[in-house]
Parts: C-alpha cells; structure tokens; sequence
C-alpha cells in the first residue's frame, strides 16, 4: 500500500524505511538463499519478477511493508533532527539492510465477512543470519505494531473504507520456536492445534501491548522518508 510511500520508523535499534526500488537487488540476493525461501514459504524468483513483486506490494491496498535496516549512527547518520527526515539511498543502503516485516489483510473469520472486520497477518523476515538471536526481529516487529495501531484507520482504508481492523495473527511453522517465543514476547496467544500445513496460529489484540505509551518509552519515532532534492534541509 501506499500509506507508508514518504514514512520511516526509527528506534535506538533499528530503522524500517517502505520497500522501493533501490532496495530490490539485495532483496533478490537474500531469496536466492534456498534455507531463506523454505523458512519463509516463498518461491524463487528472476529479478524482475522481484521487481513486479515490489510494485505490486506498493499498489495492493491489502498489504504493507517496510525494510528493516540497522539505524544510522550518530557519527555517519544523514537523518536531519530538524526535518524529522530520513533520506533514501543513504540511511538505507544495502550493508544496511536486514530483513523486512509485513501485513496482509484478511476477512476476520470470527465475523461475518460482510462486515468488514479484517485481521492483519504479520510476517517478519531477518534475512542476515549474524544478526539472528540478537532480539532485532522483536523490535522490528515491536515497532511496526506500534505504528500499525497508531495508524489502523489509515491501513484498512487503503483497501477501501467501511473496514475494521479487530486483530493481528501470524502463521508459524510448528518447529520454528524462536519464531513462537518472539511473538509470545509481544503479547500473541496461541490458538487452536497444529495445522494441515504443520503450522501453529496465534493472536493479538489491535491494542495489545500499550501501543502508544510503548512507543514512548523505547524512543520509538516516526519520520519523513525523502530522496535527495524532495525538500530535505540542505
């Protein structure tokens, strides 16, 4: 969707800027990895079907998506504190990048699908296998909860209006307990069995976690996202 086209989300410990071009190749290197694909149930694909995906993701008014990088430091950051801006190309590049968080919208089953309740499905991917165990998948999950809440009329509206957002799931593999934990580390609650698919469910509440006081607490911010020439502070 493009609700997040000009956002960026900063944390002390992570930067998500919206998924664009320039950051298509490295997404592409990253899916060439066969244990990536199979961990996250995605096909192969050429880079130019990697670039359609891309566009595709902005265009859908049913899903969202950020790129989760390192934030920049304090001695190399080019983030302007008076503009509140991030600057493409340069906050992102690609020694920067690690992995990316999603949403996908859905009827809620637990209602009549002609009422326009939807549950968001998340997905979080940290490509770089370094940076796994180090607790970055929590807080990039942590802090695109956080701006989903804050934001939820915007997202559902993306879709088309008349809609609620009632809940969030994510769909884990069985044996992925990492995966599990950090999820249950952010207030999500198994349900129901193992699935066909050998898969287990869980779910939270939109306001689950204290979205906005959270936001506070861990200096969580969200800026402006800017290519060079867009009105930046010089």
């Amino acid at each position: 969707m493009k609700l997040n086209s000009k956002t960026a989300l900063l944390s002390p410990k992570i930067l998500l800027v919206p998924y664009e071009l320039h950051h298509v190749p490295t997404y592409h290197a990253w899916m060439e990895d066969e244990d990536l694909r199979t961990a996250t149930a995605s096909d192969r694909l050429t880079l130019s079907e990697e670039h359609a995906m891309q566009k595709s993701w902005r265009e859908d008014g049913d899903k969202l998506t950020f790129i989760a990088c390192l934030p920049p430091t304090t001695t190399t950051t080019t983030t302007s504190s008076a503009a509140n801006t991030v600057r493409a190309r340069k906050d992102d590049v690609p020694e920067c990048m690690l992995g990316d968080v999603n949403l996908f919208l859905y009827p809620s089953p637990e209602h009549d699908e002609a009422g326009g309740k939807v549950v968001a499905e998340v997905e979080v991917m940290i490509a770089r296998r370094e940076f796994h165990g180090t607790g970055l998948g929590r807080e990039v999950v942590g802090l695109f909860l956080w701006y989903v809440g804050m934001h939820k009329e915007e997202v559902v509206g993306q879709g088309g209006g008349g809609r609620e957002l009632v809940g969030f799931r994510v769909k884990i593999a069985e044996g992925n307990s990492r995966s599990i934990r950090l999820f249950e580390g952010l207030g999500f609650e198994r349900v129901g069995g193992v699935s066909y698919f050998e898969e287990v469910e869980l779910v939270r509440g939109v306001d689950g976690g204290g979205m906005e006081g959270e936001g506070v607490e861990r200096e969580w911010r969200v800026l402006g996202y800017e290519y060079e020439g867009e009105g930046e502070v010089p």
